[in-house]
């Protein structure tokens, strides 16, 4: 941790008595450390349930971002956090309406990161979330953070598994991320033989491997 307050280590380490403490002693709970990681995204990248639970009932930014951008939720996605990201999403956004991240983008960023390092958990549970709840965000929506979709990070990644199951749930094969690059090639510049295979397989354009405008 860089030069983090003692909240956040505690937060970290999952030490609920001494974050309630410091809490009652009014510790600043937006705090953060050098890195600009909260203690909500510490408890959350740990899956400490008990503590992310009394920071939310003191009212911390449940949006709160880092230096890269990273929301309490994408931390929980990161690390693959399952309980941790449930709990984050069955709280009040309300609170934090008209701010960015807002819960559609934190969730669009959260699929695509999780996606990034193969947390299929994570990619199912958001998944399940889009298609039962009617949550706002697409499969094949790019975030504004890596500018991926699900599917080019993952081929970028060499998360075989995580693109099979995208596809299993409807990713689409030639959607191409905000650097205009479609799976397939994002699988060829990473050298990755056995998702080009599946991508084929799947029905994408072998064509699409021509690099027509620049360097890849």
């Amino acid at each position: 941790m860089h030069h983090a307050p003692i909240l956040c280590v505690s937060a970290a380490e999952g030490h609920v008595d001494m974050v309630s403490l410091l809490l009652e002693f009014n510790a600043n709970i937006m705090q953060t450390g050098d890195d600009h990681i909260c203690a909500l995204s510490h408890a959350a990248r740990r899956g400490h349930i008990e503590v992310i639970r009394h920071l939310m009932r003191k009212k911390a930014k449940i949006n709160q971002t880092d230096d890269r951008g990273q929301c309490p939720l994408i931390h929980a996605a990161l690390m693959g956090q399952l309980d941790a990201a449930s709990f984050l999403l069955q709280c009040d956004w309300s609170s934090v309406k008209g701010t960015r991240p807002n819960r559609n983008e934190s969730l669009q960023q959260s699929l695509i990161t999780a996606a990034s390092v193969g947390h299929k958990q994570i990619c199912e549970f958001l998944l399940d979330l889009r298609e039962v709840a009617g949550e706002g965000f697409d499969i094949d929506n790019a975030d504004t953070l890596q500018e991926e979709t699900a599917l080019t990070v993952a081929c970028t990644n060499h998360q075989v598994v995580t693109v099979e199951l995208l596809l299993d749930r409807g990713a689409d094969l030639d959607v191409p991320n905000i650097r205009g690059l479609p799976p397939l090639l994002c699988a060829a510049k990473a050298g990755d033989v056995e998702i080009i295979d599946i991508l084929i397989f799947q029905g994408s354009d072998v064509d699409r491997l021509i690099v027509t405008d620049g360097p890849l």
